[in-house]
């Protein structure tokens, strides 16, 4: 069989990742009353990224991918706002389109083996949405009763081709001479639609002029999805449900010491339905496979501190702390970790060894501010640091690609609002650097499962660099 012109690569000649981003929002209001406003809100983007990444990690062309993406949307909202004396309310209108594709090739051994697959999508959702919050005569005007309900239509289509391609080589140059094809999924085409109503409820008081008290009820929704990376048909046509999350959240925010401190604390509570959990596996017969399932239920719960102090009409002081315990209380999937190799994977229930991705039990965000006037402008400086506890990049095979905890510092120097030529025109200069001290740490890793190895991906160096801002 010759080689087929169009494959995407054999080998990755060069790695890079290259975006490109076109972006244009319109916002337009019109008064319609004294205190009722119409909003328009549109936005176009579209974007194109190609990332060819060597994903052992070695000098030799051992395991390499690409993912080829092309997507544009569109979006337009229209909201009409009523600011009462006693009620207020928001009415609205959300339209979505998307398309998009997705072309992600693997190479295995110089091109030996090519996994091919192709991805292209086609959504459009539709939400109607309310939120009307009232003070009722009593109590001094110190409590605020507020109640939402959105409804969400949503409809999904994508379709799917997945290819294995086997080289021959020629054995005196190497070069590949012909190429078996195997295509496990072709061109499969699936639709499906979801709709939900969603509702919230918030109540506030107003305790004093300095503290505000409120406790909040909401539910949330996320679609069902497309196994986008499937390798099979199985994977690809098995139902990934929707997911729903219901919030609680009891909070206090206070005002001390004539405004000059302020302290807000959120203690929060999320209960989650089928949430949706993307997990690795490898095979070097099939590839590479990201696949998205539905765990089952989970419980995320914790509290937030924030803090910020100003010590000066200049300085400022500021942290922000959080604990989040996560854990799943029902998770039924195939476990690698006990399966023998080749054979039929069961399911079972993982609950008790599994984590929830991306969720560090400890996080903290502290920082310097420093503000002053100057007779051509405003001068500022800010100096911050991010610490967050250790994650994991997948529920179940973590053991080898856990993030370690770490603390990240910025900074930033800024010359701002300078007169720059007429009719009020300004002009900014910042000077600023991110992880300022070069700290090396993973944000994500990959257990490459049947391949034997893993891999991780670095956060990015101390970085640096001079913005200019010109308004006119």
């Amino acid at each position: 069989t010759p080689l087929p012109t169009d494959l995407p690569f054999l080998t990755v000649d060069e790695l890079k990742n290259e975006l490109e981003i076109d972006a244009t929002t319109l916002a337009v209001s019109y008064q319609l009353a004294p205190s009722m406003t119409l909003k328009s809100i549109t936005a176009y983007r579209d974007s194109a990224n190609y990332d060819a990444t060597d994903l052992d990690g070695t000098s030799f062309y051992v395991l390499a991918g690409i993912r080829d993406i092309e997507h544009e949307q569109l979006t337009q909202e229209i909201q009409l706002v009523q600011d009462g004396e006693r009620l207020d309310y928001v009415v609205g209108l959300y339209y979505f389109d998307e398309e998009g594709s997705e072309d992600g090739p693997q190479s295995i051994f110089g091109g030996a083996t090519v996994f091919d697959g192709i991805t292209a999508i086609g959504n459009q959702a539709t939400a109607l949405y309310g939120q009307v919050s009232f003070t009722p005569d009593m109590l001094d005007d110190k409590l605020t009763l507020t109640a939402g309900l959105r409804y969400t239509q949503e409809d999904r289509q994508a379709t799917r081709s997945y290819t294995v391609y086997s080289a021959s080589f020629d054995p005196v140059t190497f070069a590949p001479t012909s190429t078996s094809a195997f295509t496990l999924v072709d061109n499969h085409k699936l639709e499906e639609d979801y709709s939900k109503l969603t509702p919230m409820a918030k109540l506030a008081y107003q305790v004093n002029e300095d503290v505000h008290a409120y406790l909040s009820v909401t539910e949330g929704f996320k679609s069902g999805i497309f196994n986008g990376r499937a390798t099979s048909v199985a994977d690809w046509t098995t139902p990934v449900e929707e997911e729903t999350v219901t919030s609680y959240e009891l909070g206090l925010k206070t005002r001390w010491l004539d405004d000059r401190v302020q302290a807000n604390l959120a203690i929060f509570f999320n209960d989650y339905d089928d949430m949706q959990v993307t997990t690795f596996s490898g095979d070097p017969a099939t590839g590479l496979n990201q696949l998205v399932a539905n765990a089952g239920d989970a419980d995320v719960q914790g509290a937030e501190l924030e803090v910020l102090a100003k010590l000066t009409p200049a300085l400022t002081l500021y942290t922000n702390l959080g604990y989040t315990d996560a854990s799943y209380n029902e998770y039924t999937s195939c476990n690698p970790l006990t399966s023998l190799p080749g054979a039929a994977c069961v399911a079972e229930d993982v609950s008790d060894i599994a984590e929830i991705v991306n969720t560090p039990e400890k996080t903290a965000a502290y920082g310097i501010i420093y503000e002053r006037g100057l007779s051509f402008g405003s001068f500022n400086m800010r100096i911050d640091g991010n610490y967050q506890s250790e994650t994991v990049s997948d529920a179940i095979q973590y053991q080898f690609n856990t993030n370690a905890g770490r603390v990240v510092y910025n900074a930033r120097i800024a010359l701002e609002e300078i007169a720059f030529g007429r009719d009020h025109a300004e002009l900014s200069l910042a000077l600023w650097g991110k992880n300022i001290f070069d700290k090396e740490y993973t944000e994500f890793g990959i257990d490459f499962g049947g391949f034997g190895y893993y891999s991780s991906f670095w956060g990015e160096p101390a970085t640096y660099g001079l913005d200019a801002t010109y308004k006119f």
